[in-house]
């Protein structure tokens, strides 16, 4: 079976949610016979989500098969599940679809479709080496709300969503590589939401505090479900 490393990072800052994530994925990769790198020293001057590309790359030179990516507001809710299964020959990074609706006008409703690097798998290979120096080169995002993901969205094609008068242009050279997740790998609570996640994503909405306590609420009911009932 394919080698893998699974990893994360956050800073002090972060840690009531990071540590409670870090705690999860390590116990996946006791479960998947996985190393587990946890990242605490954040290393570039950029916002702390870009250190994921630096963090990656650096693992897959380090001579690792594969690296899954799981950000730090993230809660591995089972622990069965192996994204290995989901390889398909050519492809070298895997990641969900999420949906985004926008209301334009009073009754209407547009999906746009919104790749979200939360959680990824990405084979070493010099396409994905390659591709992860072009999103670091990518300065133009540094600042963006979404980040590194802007970035990513840019290269792939889906200009609309950064820029509301440009145009889609997919790019095969990218998108010939990528696969597409099911949102059980990236379920957003209340958004993009899954009926049996692996794993739960508690991104932006609300403010921190908020995603704080959907967390543990979700980690209380994780761990009496792996406990199982009391005799």
């Amino acid at each position: 079976m394919a080698e893998l490393i699974l990893t994360t990072a956050y800073d002090d800052g972060f840690a009531p949610m990071g540590d409670i994530a870090a705690a999860r994925l390590r116990a996946w990769g006791d479960r998947l016979g996985a190393k587990v790198h946890v990242e605490r020293k954040l290393t570039t001057d950029r916002p702390p989500a870009w250190n994921k590309v630096v963090l990656i790359r650096t693992l897959l030179c380090q001579g690792h098969d594969w690296v899954v990516w799981v950000d730090a507001d993230a809660l591995v809710r089972r622990l069965d599940g192996d994204l290995r299964a989901e390889i398909k020959e050519g492809k070298n990074l895997y990641l969900s679809l999420h949906h985004q609706w926008v209301h334009p006008m009073p009754g209407m409703a547009v999906r746009f479709e919104v790749p979200n690097t939360g959680v990824m798998l990405l084979r070493r290979s010099d396409w994905t080496l390659d591709f992860l120096e072009r999103v670091w080169a990518a300065d133009q995002w540094t600042a963006h709300p979404w980040w590194e993901n802007a970035a990513v969205i840019d290269l792939m094609g889906y200009h609309r969503l950064l820029d509301s008068t440009a145009v889609n242009a997919p790019r095969p050279e990218i998108m010939d590589r990528v696969q597409w997740l099911d949102w059980s790998w990236n379920s957003v609570p209340g958004e993009c939401d899954h009926a049996n996640p692996h794993i739960l994503h508690y991104t932006r909405r609300g403010n921190f505090e908020e995603r704080l306590a959907e967390m543990r609420e979700a980690l209380t009911q994780i761990e009496a479900v792996e406990k199982g009932p009391t005799p």
